[in-house]
Formats: C-alpha cells, sequence, structure tokens
C-alpha cells in the first residue's frame, strides 16, 4: 500500500518484464528487454510466450537460449534501435502556409539513411509493429518514392520528383522492399527511375538475388521508355497551322527532336518526362519557336504525358492506378498529408 493505505495496482501496459531476450541475426548479437519488445509487437509477444527449447542443438548464452532470425543483421539492427529509441524514426511534420498547399518537411530530427529505412520497414512490416511500419512508407513517400497522376492539365517533372542523385540500385532496392511488404503503390515511381538508366547500370544489379526480378522489369521497360519519348515529342515532328514562322521553326524542331533521342543525362538513356511540359515549352520558346508552335507543343505534349502515363502500370506488370491509390488509402489512410508530388 502507498503512504496514504491506499492498495497499488500495476499498469499493465506499463509493466515490463525486468527479463531480456538475447536475439542473433547473422554474427551478431542483441540483448534487449522482452517485455519492451513484445509490447511494441505481437509476433515477438507470441514468440516469448513460448517457452525458448534448451536441447543440445540449441545455441546457448550464460546458459539461456539464443532466438535466431533469418534476417540481414543489418535490418534487424535498424528496427531494434527503432524499437527502443522513439528518436530514431520521427513522424514526418506538416507545415501549412496556405488553406490549399501544404508543404511537407520530410528531414527531422533523426530520419535513418535509407538501408535502415527500408530494413525498418521489413521488420517492422514482418513483426507487426503497425506505428513503425506506416512511419517508414510516410519517409519513403515525402522522400520523393511516390507520386499519383499525370493528367492533361498537369503533368510530372522526374527531376523534381525522384530523389537527387538518384540510382538505378537505390531505386530498386526500394521497389523490392516495397514488393516484399505489399506496398505495390510504390513501385510504379521506383521502376520508372530505374528503368530510365541506360542498360550498363541495371544489368549489374540482376547478380543480386533480392533484386533480380526488379531488375529485370525495368530492363524489359527500355523500349516502352523509348517509345514514351518518342510520344511525348511527336509535337516536334511537324509545324502546326498557321505557323508564324515555317522555316525557322522547322529548323528548331528538328535539331530539339535529335538532342532527345542522343543527348545522356545523368547516366540515363531515356526519361519521358525528365522536364515538365513548362520547362519544354519555355526553353523552346526562348530558342525562338513562334507562339503557335508553342501553343501547339504545350497541348499535344501534356496529352501524349497522361497517355503514356495512364499505361505507365501496365508495362511492369501492375494493376492501373486506380487500384494503386486504393492500395495506398488502405495502408496509409486517406490523409493526403502522405499523398503524390504531382498535380492530381
Amino acid at each position: 500500500m502507498d503512504p496514504e493505505g491506499q492498495p497499488t495496482a500495476r499498469v499493465e501496459q506499463l509493466w515490463f518484464s525486468p527479463d531480456t531476450i538475447i536475439i542473433r541475426a547473422e554474427n551478431k548479437l542483441f540483448q534487449v528487454s522482452q517485455g519492451i519488445l513484445a509490447a511494441r509487437s505481437t509476433v515477438f509477444r507470441d514468440m516469448i510466450g513460448f517457452p525458448q527449447p534448451t536441447s543440445d542443438d540449441n545455441e546457448l548464452i550464460n546458459g539461456r537460449p539464443v532466438v535466431r532470425l533469418h534476417d540481414s543483421a543489418d535490418d534487424v539492427t535498424a528496427f531494434l534501435i527503432a524499437i527502443f529509441d522513439s528518436r530514431h524514426v520521427k513522424s514526418h511534420l506538416k507545415l501549412r502556409v496556405a488553406p490549399d498547399l501544404n508543404v511537407h518537411l520530410a528531414i527531422l530530427c533523426r530520419i535513418p539513411p535509407q538501408s535502415s529505412l527500408l530494413g525498418i520497414l521489413r521488420l517492422a512490416n514482418k513483426s507487426d509493429v503497425p506505428h513503425l511500419f506506416r512511419r517508414a512508407l510516410e519517409h519513403l513517400t515525402l522522400a520523393g518514392w511516390y507520386t499519383e497522376t499525370c493528367d492533361g492539365v498537369h503533368d510530372c517533372d522526374s527531376q523534381l520528383i525522384t530523389p537527387p542523385n538518384a540510382t538505378a540500385a537505390e531505386a530498386l532496392a526500394i521497389s523490392a522492399a516495397a514488393a516484399e511488404v505489399g506496398a505495390q503503390w510504390l513501385l510504379p515511381w521506383g521502376y520508372y527511375t530505374a528503368a530510365t538508366f541506360a542498360g550498363r547500370e541495371v544489368l549489374p544489379l540482376m547478380d543480386d538475388e533480392r533484386l533480380v526480378q526488379h531488375a529485370r522489369k525495368c530492363l524489359d521497360a527500355h523500349v516502352h521508355m523509348v517509345r514514351g519519348t518518342a510520344a511525348v515529342n511527336q509535337f516536334l515532328v511537324a509545324a502546326p497551322p498557321g505557323c508564324l514562322s515555317a522555316s525557322a521553326c522547322s529548323d528548331l524542331r528538328r535539331d530539339e527532336l535529335s538532342a532527345f533521342f542522343i543527348s545522356v543525362k545523368d547516366r540515363k538513356d531515356q526519361d519521358p518526362i525528365y522536364d515538365s511540359t513548362e520547362v519544354v515549352v519555355r526553353k523552346l520558346r526562348t530558342k525562338g519557336l513562334c507562339d503557335v508552335c508553342c501553343t501547339f507543343a504545350e497541348g499535344r505534349r501534356k496529352a501524349s504525358v497522361a497517355v503514356f502515363w495512364e499505361t505507365l502500370p501496365s508495362v511492369f506488370e501492375l494493376p492501373p492506378w486506380e487500384e494503386l491509390r486504393a492500395m495506398k488509402v488502405a495502408a496509409m489512410g486517406p490523409n493526403e498529408d502522405t499523398g503524390g508530388n504531382a498535380a492530381a
């Protein structure tokens, strides 16, 4: 009893066992509170609830059995740190600067590097830790690995969506993790990003057992990327009726069309939506394309981007955008703060 004579009672939610659990992943050992781990993860709670066998075949440390996990040591390290250090994976913050405009701050406090984030994503899914699973998805979304749609009014600019200096290996690692945890709605942009890179960047990644099937999809999509680049730039083929400077505009269109197929941007072969239509038309206007041709280019290119984008999931053998968006809402909720980067 307390000094006032009232009987004491445990707060079961905050009454942790003094015992620890020893976990092994590859050649790494972890000794952590089994009570806290069980409170965070239903999978570990059930595992801890069953007595560990103590036969001669089981590894013992200080007379206690070791729980062996068949995950990478790096993934387990990242996951356990996230479980026991609440600062490790903060929920994203939002700064509302106008009634209809949200600015997300994706760089906060201590966001783990990508490799750790993917380890947390995989283990949080496998061990049933929903809050960590969602936070990992939030950070991947806000870091630029998710976008929803292009249409005839708005279109995408891959330079602004994909994280700066993203590599094919990074895109495929994210795609592999997303596929593993069932987050199919993250796959189109990861696949698209990897598919924009030349074959020499993607082929070596097929040696990685975890990435091989995803690398193959991106290599198979190269022909679609070439066709997409041609379709998106079809407006450069011929002058529209009423062109104000036929000769000059024709020369400019020819030079620009050639440049799209012979230039290499950041080791990439094809990236049909590397620039937004607004940027493309502004550059053409600066170079001397007449107003009539610029107006035609803007409308035709936006329409072509919309068609290209709508067919993108099927190129990677994924469900259509409508189904992917429904999957995202089911996983993340309808909260628009974790919505796409592109205008919908």
